[in-house]
């Protein structure tokens, strides 16, 4: 170790400019990193949703989907709304009243229900499918502008919405969590140090290893919303230790009077094994993640483990050449310690030993308490719940895919599911043309949402939370109930089933 710590300080300049390149290579690489915002291409390739989404896209395409509302809303504004809606980039269609019923008659002449599912109380409410799927960008950018659409008070809702606004909080909260843990780390540091410059030195690298980590992502392919937020801020806390731990050392060596760099080689070595043991065992913790059956976890895992390595390099390699090079500045900027003296805190804590067997009592009530913890699953709990529900009620889509040719099934199917509890609609080919037209006379554009070539496509609209008792009930009684009628032969896609699984 002796040998290797020697070569690390007299090569000191080489590496902080090898550093200084690798950085400088990741920062233009950062803004390649693919972000997936689909939580569900992270399940299990075997589970009967992960097959369903597969034949889906393969069927009728990934389109994405959202409910547009608007207020104080005629007839003729909302035919006027639902042509800017047609007009937008990136939408490829839209379904509104006037697409299922003649809507120059007087709205006192056609289905209540039917009237009541577009137009209530002065609202409309359009049904929007985009160009590409729920969490592209160009349907995110439709999304904006929707949004931007001079046309009074505009709400939106459904899967594509959701993954826009969890795009928008993502991006912003992340900044805001940057802002609040900064201040803290930069406390503890410099109550954990003896020079104001310190600090600055293990920021700066500890953050050399997240920006080379998040730049190095690029190279991974794709990496999840959840891990670009929280990666570099889980990094910086679980490492920041290892900078301590050298710094320290070579303080103490410092104060024996050894010159500067004999001083580091000797930090080196013997805070060495200190930084490696706990640097390796932090790795093997986050790459036994990779081992989950839900893809996310080797995702994290991989990206965690290569961030707590590259943290294990920095302070290895990049600390000491910091160090060396701002030794002056660090004894100029010298200070008191602040930390207290523990001495007596020791001693309470020593006195207290006897409370441990009962504290040891409680580990049983702890477990057995935790299995009551309530676990949100999918993106509900950042999803605001908007007045669109106080006028048509809840959004909880799912699709149900039958195979196509027999319309007598397929009715018998569309109103079993209508009558089940929490189905407030039902909408397939059958339901929204009388199984008596024939099929050549219905609009193409229609036939191709609900029908391909060897499925049929229902959508069952549940009047149910997505992560609720009641949405699960529901789910498991329309399995039941598709079944029944074909079994073995459904497929099920939709948020609610998804976190179900």
């Amino acid at each position: 170790m002796d040998r290797l710590a020697r070569f690390i300080v007299e090569k000191r300049k080489f590496f902080l400019g090898l550093f200084m390149l690798v950085l400088a290579i990741s920062v233009l690489l950062a803004p390649m990193v693919r972000v997936n915002y689909d939580l569900t291409r992270y399940l299990p390739g075997d589970m009967q949703i992960s097959k369903a989404i597969s034949v889906m896209e393969r069927e009728f395409g990934l389109k994405g989907s959202a409910q547009v509302m608007v207020e104080e809303s005629n007839i003729p504004r909302a035919l006027l709304f639902k042509d800017k809606l047609e007009h937008v980039s990136g939408v490829n269609q839209v379904l509104w009243l006037d697409d299922f019923a003649d809507v120059t008659k007087p709205l006192a002449l056609i289905d209540r229900d039917l009237v009541e599912d577009y137009y209530k109380e002065g609202h409309a409410l359009f049904q929007v499918i985009f160009d590409e799927g729920d969490h592209s960008l160009k349907t995110g950018s439709a999304i904006q502008k929707i949004e931007e659409l001079n046309d009074g008070k505009i709400y939106l809702r459904g899967p594509a919405a959701d993954a826009f606004r969890l795009r928008q909080t993502a991006t912003s909260e992340v900044m805001v969590i940057i802002l609040l843990v900064i201040p803290i780390f930069l406390l503890i540091l410099i109550l954990s140090t003896s020079s104001w410059i310190e600090p600055v030195l293990f920021i700066a690298a500890i953050g050399v290893s997240i920006l080379i980590n998040m730049g190095t992502n690029a190279l991974v392919g794709e990496i999840s919303y959840i891990t670009q937020t929280t990666a570099g801020l889980i990094q910086f806390a679980v490492t920041m230790d290892y900078s301590i731990f050298l710094l320290h050392r070579f303080g103490e060596e410092r104060a024996k009077g050894v010159e500067t760099k004999a001083a580091m080689i000797n930090a080196l070595k013997h805070s060495f094994s200190a930084i490696s043991a706990s640097s390796l065992t932090t790795i093997a913790g986050f790459a036994a993640l990779m081992f989950m059956r839900y893809g996310i976890g080797f995702d994290m895992g991989l990206v965690l483990a290569k961030g707590v390595a590259l943290s294990l390099l920095s302070v290895l390699l990049l600390l000491p050449a910091l160090v060396i090079t701002f030794e002056k500045a660090i004894e100029r900027s010298h200070h008191r310690p602040f930390m207290p003296n523990l001495k007596k805190f020791a001693r309470v804590v020593l006195r207290l030993r006897v409370i441990l067997p009962a504290v040891a009592l409680l580990l049983p009530v702890a477990y057995l308490a935790q299995g009551s913890n309530h676990f949100l699953y999918g993106g509900e709990a950042v999803t605001p719940q908007t007045e669109m529900e106080d006028v048509f009620g809840r959004y909880n889509p799912l699709i149900l895919m039958v195979p196509s040719g027999s319309i007598q099934r397929e009715s018998a199917l569309s109103a079993a599911l209508g009558d089940l509890d929490g189905v407030k609609d039902v909408q397939a080919l059958v339901t929204v043309a009388d199984s008596s037209i024939p099929r050549e006379m219905i609009p193409q554009d229609i036939v191709d949402n609900f029908q391909s070539e060897r499925y049929s496509r229902l959508t069952v609209l549940l009047d149910t939370g997505i992560e609720s008792a009641a949405s699960f009930a529901a789910v498991g009684s329309i399995r039941e109930t598709a079944n029944r009628y074909y079994p073995g032969q459904f497929l099920m896609v939709g948020s609610s089933p998804a976190v179900s699984d």
